[in-house]
């Protein structure tokens, strides 16, 4: 192996071990102005220098080729990590200041905690909905290759499990198909 591709390896691993390392421990790196500005974009990360962790400075499209051969779940599991790890910053920055709801600034951060919260919430929301979907067309599949009798059982409890979930009080905008055949 070449040795400047085996340096990039290692440096998009280490950085890699670098956003888990930020995002179990933030407080560690509350004061590294640097490394918690390079976790705003990806182009930054990409940038990012630290050779005391083996970490050096490459384009993004070189980072994101790496990625999807040496990191499982490619480029998308790296920038989640920064995604994650930034996050985990801002939640400690945060964590014990208490908004001031008298001012407009206490206000604009309950706004922007509520908000993230929300968001977090409809992403849980979102991810459960999908598997349930999934767990659903999997139980079609299996019951397809039983008998008849096991295909209309099945048909009528994913029916009652999909009224069920109809009561929802606001859709997710989602690029699934539906089971439903309405």
């Amino acid at each position: 192996m070449d040795k400047r591709v085996g340096k990039n390896n290692q440096s998009v691993l280490n950085l890699r071990d670098l956003l888990r390392d930020i995002t179990t421990s933030p407080d560690k790196y509350l004061e590294q102005t640097l490394v918690i500005q390079a976790l705003n974009s990806q182009g930054t990360l990409a940038k990012i220098c630290d050779e005391s962790k083996g970490i050096f400075p490459s384009s993004i499209n070189t980072q994101k080729r790496i990625a999807e051969n040496i990191i499982e779940g490619g480029y998308q599991a790296l920038d989640q990590l920064r995604i994650n790890a930034l996050l985990a910053v801002e939640k400690k920055k945060y964590a014990n200041k208490q908004p001031d709801k008298e001012t407009k600034a206490g206000l604009l951060l309950t706004l922007k905690q509520l908000e993230s919260e929300k968001q977090s919430l409809r992403n849980d929301l979102l991810l459960l909905t999908l598997a349930f979907e999934k767990s659903l067309r999997q139980g079609a599949r299996y019951a397809y290759h039983a008998d008849t009798s096991i295909q209309a059982l099945c048909k009528k409890e994913q029916r009652e499990l999909l009224d069920i979930l109809s009561l929802r009080k606001h859709t997710l905008n989602t690029n699934v198909v539906k089971l439903r055949e309405d």
